[in-house]
């Protein structure tokens, strides 16, 4: 019998100021955080960080997602924002105003979980379509995805769509506490 014990090493890198991170994602080469006070770039693995200024006031961000070449972020008051540029430029897109929490991808179809709904994009972010038939909760603050199934948690219980989000269903047999924060997928 062989045992092997694995310990991480970890480094404090200098940064990001500015509160808390809540996402963190690489694009090209350069690590970008998202945290209460916008949005922050490193283009040294980390050592060093500076904050990305945009024409757009960016308080939160919550989560990051690439498709194709284009990286989303999903901000707590400005919607969603796109790069093409591994994040040294943003443009907003369509969800003006929305809450959005989290992002999963199928292909180029990115779905944005957001603080009313579901919503839906095939086109890298021009034209969002709602998707909250059967949604008992529209604050939607973790998504997943295990093939084509797509999952979005709410303080209501887990939802399952097998329709590319056209349909939701509750899917909570067996969940004693029914308020989700987070979904992951494992293997």
């Amino acid at each position: 019998m062989i045992n092997h014990s694995l310990i991480a090493q970890w480094t404090q890198t200098n940064g990001p100021d500015g509160g808390p991170v809540y996402a963190i994602t690489s694009a090209g080469s350069n690590l970008l955080a998202g945290g209460d006070y916008g949005l922050f770039i490193s283009k040294d693995g980390g050592d060093t960080w500076s904050q990305v200024v945009t024409d757009i006031t960016l308080n939160r961000i919550n989560a990051f997602a690439m498709v194709d070449t284009f990286l989303f972020a999903g901000t707590w008051d400005k919607g969603v924002i796109r790069s093409r540029d591994n994040g040294e430029t943003w443009i907003q897109t369509f969800l003006n105003n929305k809450i959005v929490r989290a992002f999963v991808s199928i292909n180029t179809t990115l779905y944005a979980g957001t603080h009313s709904g579901v919503y839906r994009t095939n086109d890298f972010g021009i034209m969002w379509e709602e998707l909250n038939n059967g949604l008992t909760n529209l604050q939607v603050r973790a998504m997943a995805v295990i093939d084509t199934k797509l999952f979005a948690g709410t303080a209501d219980g887990v939802f399952c769509s097998s329709d590319n989000g056209a349909h939701w269903s509750q899917v909570n047999n067996g969940l004693t506490n029914k308020d989700i924060r987070d979904l992951k997928v494992s293997g």
